[in-house]
């Protein structure tokens, strides 16, 4: 059986031919032709209806409700009519709100005559989708103790010793899987997995490709006692979805539902970054642009690998090459760009000839965006050991955990905050121009970390409607008392008067509507006692904050 997918927009490869209208791409036309009327395909059928931002402009969690119950409306139509026609024609497999469209089976005469209606927009296939293949050397046991030679080059050191590690911050990582266990990894995992592929309960990882691409973001503990300190940020923790199986090969399909998990548990966890290390078919594949596009309304910065087929122009991959997305190409420990990074610039095709999809419009089709370490990483390996990749997937974890540290010190940053900031203190090797092949430059954690300034009132002037936050003292530390005006996760910081977190209490945890109590004992993040002195507690719940100023007495 062959297994074929739809792309929400109109596509550059839409064929025009007698028996077909646009609705159905070249290639989809081309197995039409080659398959008899009584063979079943599968297909995914994209709703012409897609999912608009919102006027009401309702709270995260609340829109995505409304987006789910829009799509799945908009679905039941057209599959209570084709049930109405022949039931016996089609059969419907999965049905996805993030791009509203319908996985089904059916035969090509069915398949044509629904290309006909018209609140079908488009129908294609499902194609291939890879990782970007890293250079291979092998596993070793051995421990290396220090700073990994890529955090060490963008300064994630200095970070850490600020207190700085991405503490408080889940980011979601799209790959092979992970192995849970590795003891660089250990203690991270937020219990949320997804494995599109094989349908598996728990974290694994048959390849050993995301592993090390977490272990990049992660792993280690920075300055604890842990002697193998891979990660930019160690401090974060981490939602799995498993999109590629043991060959590093996935479809359509399965990174479509992948990334709808995330958009749909962002209802209940906060999280702030997606990572991906893969790439679509060809470098014009817009079939997870809107996907993406949802992403950011969601306030989730995606960040994902150039890809490998470098040197030549425009090898940049989708989705890197997507104006939402951060696209991340490789350098060496000199700084140069590799060989194999995949240069820009993007399509200029529609959608990414639409100016508002961009960060910034006056730079419309500029890819990649950064560059960051990518050769001879050493990371985790499978099993509890480690290994020297190279590639653009080793680089683009080097950025995420970078947006996890910037996202920690300000957990309020949107993620156009996120990639002016990020683009706007890089390492520039072109004058501070943006270039094909090193974007705006090679990303620097601290410099990106010393210009995002906290600010903080004594005590809000203007609150959030319906959330009040207040503290009293209790024994050695405080009891944090706020409300809620309804259900939401929350983040709930202590900071000092220099705007350091000092103590993430609660990070996208989800609180009842009414009243609610936290309790901070007066440590940091690392357990040491606080010293006597002003601090600052925000609260962050349903897209709004608030703050409270108390001293702490000795």
């Amino acid at each position: 059986m062959l297994t074929l997918l739809i792309p929400q927009i109109l596509a550059a490869d839409s064929f025009m031919g007698s028996e077909y209208n646009s609705t159905i791409t070249q290639e989809l036309a081309l197995v039409l032709d080659e398959t008899d009327d009584d063979e079943w395909l599968t297909v995914i059928v994209v709703m012409r209806d897609q999912l608009k931002s919102d006027p009401l402009q309702l709270p995260v969690p609340d829109r995505i409700h409304f987006y789910r119950r829009t799509a799945l409306l908009a679905q039941q139509n057209l599959i209570s009519d084709l049930r109405e026609e022949d039931p016996d024609s089609f059969v419907v497999e999965d049905q996805n709100w993030l791009t509203n469209s319908i996985l089904m089976r059916a035969k090509p005469p069915r398949i044509k005559q629904i290309a006909k209606r018209k609140d079908v927009h488009k129908i294609s296939r499902n194609g291939i989708v890879r990782l970007v293949d890293p250079v291979l050397q092998p596993v070793t046991w051995v421990s290396e103790p220090g700073v990994a030679w890529g955090a060490d080059a963008i300064d994630a050191e200095l970070c850490w010793a600020e207190g700085y590690d991405g503490t408080g911050v889940i980011v979601a990582h799209t790959d092979t899987g992970v192995d849970p266990d590795h003891p660089a990894l250990a203690g991270k995992f937020t219990g949320y997995w997804f494995d599109a592929v094989n349908g598996g309960a728990a974290p694994y990882d048959d390849n050993g490709h995301g592993t090390h691409t977490l272990g990049t973001l992660l792993g280690g503990d920075g300055l604890g006692p842990y002697p193998d300190d891979l990660g930019v940020a160690p401090g974060a923790r981490w939602v799995g979805v498993k999109v590629m199986d043991a060959r590093g090969v996935g479809t359509y399909q399965q990174c479509l539902k992948g990334l709808e998990y995330i958009a749909t548990l962002k209802v209940d966890v906060d999280i702030k970054v997606v990572c991906g290390s893969w790439s679509l078919a060809n470098t014009h594949e817009d079939m997870l642009f809107f996907a993406c596009e949802k992403l950011r309304e969601f306030g989730i910065v995606t960040v994902f690998a150039a890809g490998n087929d470098g040197p030549g122009p425009q090898t940049a991959d989708t989705p890197s090459n997507y104006p939402m997305v951060i696209g991340v190409g490789a350098v060496d420990r000199d700084d140069l760009v590799a060989d194999f990074s995949a240069r820009g610039d993007a399509p200029q095709i529609a959608p990414w000839s639409v100016a508002s999809y961009w960060y910034n419009p006056h730079w419309s089709f500029r890819k990649p965006d950064l560059t960051a370490p990518g050769v001879d990483v050493r990371s985790c390996a499978p099993g509890g050991g480690f290994r020297r990749l190279s590639g653009t997937s080793m680089a683009a974890p080097h950025v995420a955990g970078v947006v996890a540290l910037l996202l920690q010190r300000d957990a309020s940053l949107a993620p156009r905050d996120v990639y002016d900031i990020l683009t706007g203190t890089t390492d520039a090797e072109e004058g501070g121009k943006h270039s094909s092949a090193y974007g705006w430059g090679r990303v620097n954690a601290w410099a990106a970390l010393r210009s995002v300034t906290l600010s903080i009132a004594a005590d809000d002037p203007r609150p959030a409607p319906g959330l009040t936050l207040s503290s009293i003292p209790r024994g050695s530390g405080r009891s944090l008392r706020f409300a809620l005006p309804r259900s939401s996760p929350v983040d709930l910081k202590v900071y000092n008067v220099a705007g350091q977190c000092v103590r993430a209490l609660v990070s996208g945890v989800s609180f009842e509507e009414g009243p609610q109590e936290v309790v901070w004992d007066g440590r940091d993040d690392r357990g040491r006692w606080s010293t006597s002195g002003v601090y600052f507690v925000r609260l962050t719940a349903s897209g709004r904050s608030t703050s409270c100023k108390f001293a702490l007495v000795r």
